[in-house]
């Protein structure tokens, strides 16, 4: 089987890339849902040759409007694996969740992939036969990629990182969103009765015990499960935020308080100071004014004396003249 597989530069290149930012993403799905008709080859003018053209056109200039976000220099190859991944993600739940109504399936995916669900239902809603051959179109413009690559891939590297799967394992995952689809409409629709030679073989070893999907599919899953740890750590990492920020704001206002009262207790002792020297002032003034009063006693008792004295002397000498 020949599928485009990236030589051991590119997978260097990749595996340095980080992870995509909201801001990123947010942009990349928005350019994809305006271009979604031209990106898939279904514009009026568009044939199989012109589609493949205009889908690199659109990759070049998805590259590059997202690279002037300025977090990270993105290439076409890693703008187009996302759009698969998220794609594939999205279908996978709208699958999973196809009797539970559209709030379960928004409910389920991160908020930057809402708008590519609105996209994909608006698409399908607009077009009757859109929605039954969507996948296997992706499927079949793998093939074409493969083709224009030519380069034989026997298993997937078994040292490729987690959540960084090769173009040739994405174009096998649209494969087999194809046979899901084809599976699923062969008992309403005669379209889907005759299937390739390529989806014939695809199922018959996806069929057989041996099928090499199934670590691939494990590591998607693992994928999935990473994405949500890491979304609860860094909402656990924010709620820490908040506890460490709600600590300072009590500490600091128990900070306040403290200061406050021994202001208070400075204020009182301040108070009580003044009241005990206004009381000892009191005391004194009332010890001079006993020790007037006593002195004016004094001076009343000697100024009596004298009087006595002046009268008996003044009466001796009048019997004396007598």
């Amino acid at each position: 089987m020949y599928l485009d597989y990236p030589d051991s530069s590119n997978m260097k290149d990749r595996k340095k890339a980080p992870p995509f930012h909201e801001s990123e993403l947010k942009l990349l799905m928005r350019l994809y849902c305006d271009s979604y008709e031209e990106y898939h080859g279904r514009g009026r003018d568009s044939g199989k040759c012109g589609g493949m053209s205009d889908k690199k056109s659109l990759l070049r200039r998805f590259a590059k409007e997202v690279s002037n976000l300025g977090f990270y220099q993105r290439t076409e190859k890693q703008i187009e694996e996302r759009l698969r991944a998220d794609c594939k993600r999205v279908r996978k739940h709208e699958r999973a969740r196809i009797h539970e109504g559209q709030e379960a399936v928004l409910n389920s995916l991160p908020t930057y992939l809402h708008q590519l669900y609105e996209c994909r239902k608006n698409k399908a809603n607009g077009s009757g036969l859109f929605n039954l051959h969507e996948d296997d179109y992706d499927m079949k413009e793998d093939d074409t990629l493969a083709a224009w690559n030519k380069v034989e891939v026997v298993t997937p590297r078994e040292g490729s990182p987690l959540g960084e799967h090769s173009s040739g394992e994405g174009a096998f995952m649209e494969m087999e969103d194809g046979i899901n689809e084809s599976i699923a409409t062969s008992t309403t629709t005669p379209l889907a009765r005759k299937l390739p030679r390529k989806l014939a073989k695809a199922m018959r070893s996806r069929e057989s015990p041996s099928s090499s999907m199934d670590p691939r599919t494990v590591l998607y899953e693992e994928e999935i499960k990473l994405s949500m740890l890491r979304q609860q750590l860094a909402l656990e990492e924010l709620k820490l935020i908040v506890i460490k920020n709600d600590l300072a704001r009590a500490q600091l206002e128990r900070e306040t308080i403290a200061t406050e009262r021994e202001r208070f207790e400075l204020e009182r002792a301040k108070h009580e100071q003044y009241a005990e020297e206004l009381k000892l002032f009191s005391i004194q003034q009332d010890l001079a004014r006993a020790q007037l009063e006593k002195e004016i006693v004094a001076l009343e008792r000697e100024k009596l004396k004298l009087e006595r004295e002046k009268k008996q002397c003044a009466d001796q000498k009048a019997e004396s003249s007598s």
